[in-house]
């Protein structure tokens, strides 16, 4: 038994049953960092599924 997020549910393993928490009452805030300047494809893959965060002001 594991407590995961919503999006590991999304993943849809037939062998695993995920159940949703009633109610759910929290909600976390995952950030994404990397090292600037980094040339790696891959990380610059991963960085392009997630939006950009509104700019401050």
């Amino acid at each position: 038994m594991s407590i995961v997020p919503e999006s590991v549910a999304r993943l849809r393993r037939g062998d695993v049953a995920f159940r949703p928490l009633s109610p759910p009452t929290r909600v976390v805030t995952l950030d994404l960092t990397w090292r600037t300047g980094d040339a790696n494809p891959v990380v610059h893959n991963f960085r392009a599924l997630f939006p950009a965060p509104p700019a401050a002001g």
